[in-house]
């Protein structure tokens, strides 16, 4: 059957036309957990004891915000697909297919396994940084910058690296252009104050391809995983380098983020970018390239061995995506 939604139609055949409106009522109230209280108790775990699981932190600071993001595979946000009956339902119907993977107990556990497994095309929770992959990153970063402190983020996220920063005493400088997500950067930074009062940290919505005078010769390093150019659209995004067009893309901000880091960036500072071809786009050329000509020098290079992200179907098979991604570190 097919469904049309917000211009968009999918023709599907886990959807006939019957709702079942008490069910559908139920994921809706149910689908976002955020308690602050299992957020601040994590969060203290994380700072103070060494800990690195971080759900009950992204559910209460970021999920709702980052269910904003369409994905250039998909359709819809999940924001926009719980808002559809249709599509709600589509998504309940798919939990009732295998139960090998869904075990009826929690609808709104299986509704989210099924968004994780089959929502390409349709609707998809956007990936997030691994903590401890993060932080050792960060330590490698500041051992290369002569044990710097000061650390410049200029695309924030959903609040990793930020977390990152706290553990390791690092100030943090962070960019984004979600005003959305500012607030809850900002939240997230006051708590870590309430556990760590030394923590110091800078957050400006804006992009970070404009410069901001002040910053200027201030920062030991940067670091950031960047926008892959049209693999996410984060829902609130008015940033002028938004293009269809890859090359004016990386005119407009991978050669001016580049120009504003250099001269935030010390004389012993580092530079380092998480990028990742996709979908023919050579991003890793394009941040490498610019960084050369720019001046700067290759110096070192992390391997960074992302969670393996694993596809289902109703059949019960599984498909493995490589999701290995690297680290390109320079120096001035």
């Amino acid at each position: 059957m097919i469904i049309e939604y917000l211009g968009k139609s999918v023709d599907t055949k886990h959807f006939d036309g019957v709702l079942e409106p008490e069910k559908i009522k139920y994921v809706r109230e149910n689908y976002y957990t955020e308690n602050k209280e299992l957020a601040l108790k994590q969060l203290k775990g994380v700072l103070l004891e060494g800990k690195t699981n971080t759900n009950h932190i992204y559910n209460y600071y970021f999920e709702r915000v980052a269910a904003d993001t369409i994905f250039y595979t998909t359709k819809w946000s999940i924001n926009q697909a719980l808002a559809s009956d249709e599509l709600v339902q589509m998504f309940i119907n798919k939990t009732k297919i295998n139960d090998k993977v869904f075990d009826g107990k929690d609808l709104v556990k299986d509704f989210k396994t099924a968004l994780r497994l089959a929502g390409k095309g349709y609707a998809s929770k956007p990936s997030n940084f691994p903590l401890k992959e993060c932080i050792s990153i960060l330590k490698a970063l500041q051992d290369l910058s002569g044990n710097g402190k000061i650390y410049l983020d200029p695309c924030c996220g959903w609040g990793i690296r930020l977390l990152a920063s706290a553990v390791l005493d690092l100030d943090y400088i962070g960019f984004d252009v979600n005003a959305n997500l500012i607030p809850k950067l900002k939240e997230l930074a006051e708590d870590i104050k309430t556990i760590k009062p030394n923590f110091r940290y800078m957050i400006f919505e804006q992009g970070s391809q404009y410069l901001v005078p002040e910053l200027v010769g201030c920062v030991d390093f940067c670091f950031t995983s960047p926008p892959y150019f049209n693999l996410e659209d984060y829902g609130n995004n008015e940033d002028s380098y938004r293009t269809t067009n890859y090359d004016q893309w990386v005119k407009l901000f991978v050669n001016p983020l580049i120009d504003c880091l250099i001269q935030y960036t010390k004389s012993t500072g580092k530079i380092a970018f998480n990028v990742k071809d996709f979908k023919g786009y050579p991003l890793v050329q394009s941040f490498t390239q610019a960084s050369i000509l720019k001046g700067l020098t290759p110096c070192s290079y992390l391997s960074m061995k992302n969670i393996t992200r694993v596809g289902g179907s109703s059949s019960g098979k599984k498909t493995f995506v490589d999701n290995d991604e690297g680290v390109y570190i320079f120096s001035k």
